[in-house]
């Protein structure tokens, strides 16, 4: 399934505009960082979408795996299935997803 919407400068989180124009092109990686940061409640038509991940930061490997299965919860909101999900000692996350 191809994802497609309006992108979201990485940096920013504002909308990404080039020559004036709103910039369309995958979403899917960038819903689920979206997702991950969010906190429940913060999208009001989904109250229990959100990961948190600064609840997360921090935490031991024990939250690591609490960490994983929320994330892999949450993705099953937008559809997606997670593939592979890791998440290095420095606290980078790393998935892939289709």
């Amino acid at each position: 399934m191809e994802y497609l919407g309006i992108l979201l400068d990485p940096e920013t989180n504002d909308l990404k505009v080039k020559n004036g124009h709103l910039q369309i092109g995958e979403t899917m990686y960038q819903n689920l960082a979206v997702i991950i940061e969010a906190h429940q409640g913060e999208f009001k038509q989904f109250p229990t979408l959100g990961v948190g991940l600064d609840q997360y930061l921090g935490e031991n490997e024990t939250n690591n795996s609490a960490l994983k299965h929320a994330i892999r919860e949450n993705a099953k909101y937008d559809n997606v299935k997670i593939t592979a999900l890791q998440i290095a000692e420095t606290g980078e996350i790393n998935i892939k997803a289709e």
